[in-house]
């Protein structure tokens, strides 16, 4: 199992952070930073759609939830920091 224990720099355009991964098998994403962000599963990230992280918060993709598309995000002001963790195959 290979695994991706990183972060990304997300602004106020979309922005890739993880690539797709077909066989992901679990993740945690977390906002590590002061603005709300939003994360977009296999699509370009859109302001007020998709997951929205406040500061502090975390998204968690366990064993079977099939995420397996490109992760990408972006934020209303300024910069985010995302860090992450992802197992895969």
């Amino acid at each position: 199992m290979a695994t991706n224990n990183t972060f990304a720099t997300i602004g106020t355009s979309s922005t890739t952070v993880s690539a797709e991964r077909n066989e992901r098998v679990s993740a945690v994403y977390a906002n590590d930073s002061t603005q709300i962000m939003y994360l977009a599963v296999g699509a370009s990230a859109v302001i007020g759609s998709g997951i929205r992280l406040a500061p502090g918060e975390k998204f968690v993709v366990q064993p079977g939830d099939r995420l397996n598309g490109s992760i990408s995000g972006i934020c209303a002001s300024g910069s985010a920091n995302l860090s992450f963790y992802e197992n895969y195959n």
